[in-house]
């Protein structure tokens, strides 16, 4: 330390072999100095350093995320049976294999589905016509119970006055056979 000037210094002495003294002084300031640069100097590339590998890690990582939130969506679309939407496969590993894996299923599932459909409208006609049959079955039924109805009775009615000797002679018994014989062949 140089009293007079109040300065520090970093000295280093060295005899020669003349037997002279080489005397080498460096203020301390101007290291101390030097040094602040340094830290300051090196604070910043290891915040840049540290900013370049985030902005890296995350695009790195969209790479791979991206991807997987797309094969989310089309999947959640996939339940509700929406097959219009694809995934977008660029890549050759195994999220590209995954990608076309999920567009294969959406494409199956779309004609299985597809094909569902159709047999279905084809049940529901087959239905209907069922339906269309029985209606026409019970109705036929109805009305041959109904045209059968009136002649019975007039059958019934002529044959229990025959029986009842109501028509004493012979020609009221042949007019009472004889409208019990048309209404037979017109049943």
């Amino acid at each position: 330390k140089d009293p007079k000037l109040e300065i520090s210094y970093l000295s280093i002495a060295k005899t020669m072999d003349d037997g002279s003294t080489l005397d080498v002084r460096v203020m301390l300031s101007s290291i101390e100095r030097g040094a602040a640069v340094a830290s300051t100097f090196t604070l910043y590339v290891v915040g840049l350093g540290l900013l370049v590998a985030v902005i890296w890690a995350i695009s790195f990582s969209r790479k791979f995320t991206e991807p997987l939130i797309q094969m989310n969506g089309i999947a959640r679309n996939i339940a509700e049976l929406d097959f219009t939407k694809k995934c977008e496969t660029r890549q050759a590993d195994e999220l590209g294999q995954l990608g076309c894996s999920i567009n294969e299923l959406s494409d199956r599932l779309s004609a299985a589905l597809d094909d569902l459909k159709s047999k279905n409208a084809l049940l529901e006609k087959e239905l209907e016509h069922e339906r269309q049959l029985d209606r026409m079955r019970k109705e036929f039924v109805a009305n041959v119970s109904h045209e059968l109805r009136t002649p019975i009775s007039i059958i019934q009615g002529y044959a229990d006055g025959l029986k009842m000797n109501i028509a004493a002679d012979e020609t009221k018994r042949n007019y009472y056979s004889d409208i019990i014989m048309d209404e037979a062949d017109r049943m």
